[in-house]
């Protein structure tokens, strides 16, 4: 959380930093174990499929397309930091690289299962890029 009270993830953490430092760059990275070639999100320190331990440096750039799985619009705010985004989205995105990802989808209210989607790299502070999605025209 923010020192404003914002919920923002913790970049520095060793398990997602590879990721959040990809994002101020406006590249999608995901996980990827070196033993079997999954590739997973979210971060684990061993692989799910293959069970290898010691994988969590091994990233590589994904696709950041995909399509809207899932979706649902809150018209109650989840934290009280929300309260001015009401309502808001939360969409389960299908990436074209295989995991899913859990974001919001900007600049639409026009949502439906199966829509294409791209990633929207949002700056909301110096330190911390967001990777929300926006539809394909």
């Amino acid at each position: 959380m923010s020192t404003d009270g914002r919920l923002l993830p913790d970049v520095s953490s060793p398990l997602t930093a590879p990721f959040w430092q990809a994002a101020r760059n406006r590249r999608l990275v995901m996980q990827h174990c070196a033993g079997c070639g999954e590739i997973r999100w979210p971060p684990k320190p061993l692989c799910p499929t293959c069970l290898r331990a010691g994988t969590i440096e091994d990233w590589k750039q994904v696709a950041d397309t995909g399509t809207i799985w899932s979706f649902a619009v809150y018209h109650r705010a989840f934290h009280p930091s929300l309260n001015d985004k009401i309502p808001y989205n939360v969409a389960y995105i299908k990436l074209d690289a295989g995991p899913m990802f859990i974001t919001n989808v900007v600049r639409t209210n026009d949502l439906a299962i199966d829509r294409r989607v791209k990633a929207y790299y949002d700056d909301v502070t110096p330190e911390v890029t967001l990777v929300k999605f926006q539809l394909v025209p």
